[in-house]
């Protein structure tokens, strides 16, 4: 058995059964694998990818059997073989050639010494059998999946149907694997769920995050019960190396208790730690509960916000936003280091010299049918790199508007804006405009309960190039790696 280390580079193999029945899943993924591998990439650094499409053998003349793209880190090549690998029409006796999968991505693929090996198997069917007419190589899809547990290989096998022969089939990849056995009765959640597997592959902390964006993501809907059964296989305290089924009708259970806590901290790095800050979220239980007498309440609470800690919101990318839908101004260089060169504009001095501010407003005095401002800050170590997201608040909007230096005035802005100022950093903000007909209260309190901003609450944590302390007495920032 190969030597494989728990902090490994993961390989992870997508495998899609591309006949009829089944040309729906990677046409799914098709619209998506660029975001998907992006994220990936950018959240699991060292991360390579395979991907295998199958059909049957009856489809080797008049398309393949199957084809494949290598391990590789390269986003173009992965893109453009999804995008571009044809359909099959499978066979008359309806079944697929898994069993020829199993053998490639065990003798074909190029797997590293010490990675951690994932795959990805999803279909709706079975393979031949050894002793059938088809399967010329006689393969036994059973021996392939017992030497692909020997090599290290988890399978976690998406079975996108009902089928009972089916049902046995994926169990046992997944059983004999010590994957997990996932069943799906859509293809509209595919994506979500190999996010889901690849952040668990990573640590808990990664899957935990994912979870909390995936419910957030719609505040209208909720979750699909594949998603839910899906995170409840793969949560901590509920995952089964035995990979016990997760079926569309089965009733989640709450999360244990110990998987609040971050675990495998042990040798990762800050970016890794940064990430474990949402806890599993609090299913819904089916026991019937006594109905307490309804009170009025001048805001409409919505039900949409589920219990789990905050969303770290420098991790979380603007497309998934809650509030993305907002009339958003587009950033501005609001504050910058005394002797830093800047576009031409009105600026002031400002924090006691150290600073200079722009002087004219970030957004004119309400109008009629205007009420409330919700705005955002960001941070920048250096001109052209990334903004990191830092601090969010709901204010009100006088008729003198609102400018940096109000922003200022407040002391909770000014100590953190002033520390990362001396730090040769420069800070940048976001406006949108509230109407009265939105429930400005209700937007509030939802900015504050789902998303933890760095400059929010009183703990240390990374955001990304800039170490930030939230802390009243003594806030302070430091480039990531100089010394505390």
């Amino acid at each position: 058995m190969d030597t494989m280390l728990p902090n490994g580079p993961l390989q992870v193999v997508f495998s899609f059964d591309t006949t009829g029945s089944m040309s729906g899943a990677i046409a799914e993924v098709r619209g998506r694998i660029s975001d998907m591998l992006q994220r990936l990439q950018s959240d699991i650094p060292g991360v390579t990818t395979a991907v295998v499409a199958h059909g049957d053998y009856q489809d080797a003349k008049r398309a393949y059997v199957t084809k494949h793209i290598d391990f590789t880190d390269n986003l173009p090549q992965l893109v453009d073989f999804v995008t571009n690998v044809g359909n099959t029409m499978g066979s008359t006796d309806a079944l697929a050639a898994y069993d020829a999968v199993l053998r490639l991505v065990r003798t074909i693929l190029t797997w590293r010494t010490g990675s951690q090996r994932v795959l990805v198997l999803i279909g709706d069917t079975i393979p031949h059998e050894p002793d059938s007419p088809l399967n010329t190589e006689h393969i036994d899809w059973e021996e392939e999946t017992k030497l692909l547990a020997e090599m290290g290989v988890r399978i976690y096998a998406v079975q996108v149907d009902t089928d009972a022969k089916a049902t046995k089939f994926f169990r046992t990849l997944a059983n004999e694997t010590g994957g997990s056995h996932l069943k799906l009765s859509q293809f509209s959640t595919l994506c979500d769920v190999i996010m889901a597997i690849c952040y668990r592959e990573k640590g808990t902390e990664f899957l935990q995050n994912w979870e909390a964006e995936v419910r957030s993501r719609d505040d209208r809907k909720p979750l699909h019960r594949d998603l839910d059964g899906v995170f409840g296989t793969l949560r901590p305290g509920d995952f089964d190396a035995s990979a016990t089924d997760v079926s569309m009708e089965t009733t989640p259970v709450k999360a244990n208790r110990a998987a609040r806590e971050v675990v495998g901290t042990a040798g990762k790095t800050s970016h890794e730690m940064a990430a474990a800050k949402v806890a599993p979220v609090k299913m819904r239980s089916k026991v019937q509960r006594s109905k307490k007498p309804k009170t009025k309440s001048f805001v409409k609470k919505s039900n949409d916000i589920p219990s789990f800690r905050k969303m770290i919101r420098e991790k979380v990318p603007n497309t998934n936003f809650r509030f993305n839908n907002l009339m958003w101004s587009s950033w501005k260089l609001a504050v910058v280091p005394k002797g830093l060169e800047v576009a031409s504009g009105q600026w002031r001095d400002c924090l006691g010299g150290i600073a200079r501010a722009r002087a004219d407003s970030l957004v004119d005095g309400h109008k009629k049918g205007q009420a409330a401002v919700m705005l955002e800050m960001a941070v920048q170590t250096r001109a052209g790199a990334r903004r990191h997201v830092v601090w969010g608040r709901v204010r009100p909007l006088s008729t003198s508007g609102l400018s940096v230096t109000r922003l200022l005035a407040s002391r909770e802005v000014r100590l953190q804006v002033e520390k990362v100022v001396r730090d040769g950093c420069r800070v940048w903000v976001r406006v949108a405009v509230l109407s009265r007909r939105q429930p400005v209260a209700e937007v509030r309190r939802q900015l504050v309960t789902v998303y933890d901003y760095a400059w929010g609450s009183l703990k240390t944590g990374c955001v990304r190039d800039v170490w930030v302390s939230k802390g009243k007495s003594s806030p302070t920032i430091q480039i990531a790696g100089s010394s505390p």
